[in-house]
């Protein structure tokens, strides 16, 4: 238990404010919620076509990557559009490109 709480403080202080998270969104709403976090989060939104296996219905779900202390923010959002909407929110060891880190040489 204390390895794990040394683990995780670590990491913290390493990371500092780098940390960032992937967020997966499962909604009917999917359009509303990408252009509420494009334009007033300002961060990219890729949609991804999926099949539910059980119904066999076709669905779309966003995948947006943001820094740790934006998450509140993109949940909240997402409540307010579609309070019944599927979220997973997974951290990501590392995130590079625009708006993240660089990849180092």
């Amino acid at each position: 238990m204390i390895a794990g709480a040394c683990s995780f403080t670590l990491d913290a202080v390493l990371s500092g404010d780098k940390r960032s998270v992937q967020i997966l969104i499962f909604s009917q709403h999917y359009q509303e919620i990408a252009d509420k976090v494009a334009f007033e989060v300002h961060r990219g939104v890729t949609v991804l076509g999926g099949q539910g296996w059980f119904t066999k219905n076709d669905s779309k779900l966003l995948l947006i990557m943001v820094r740790k202390q934006e998450t509140n923010t993109i949940l909240q959002l997402v409540r307010e559009i579609d309070n019944s909407a599927f979220v997973s929110v997974t951290s990501v060891m590392g995130v590079y490109g625009k708006g993240f880190e660089q990849i180092k040489k």
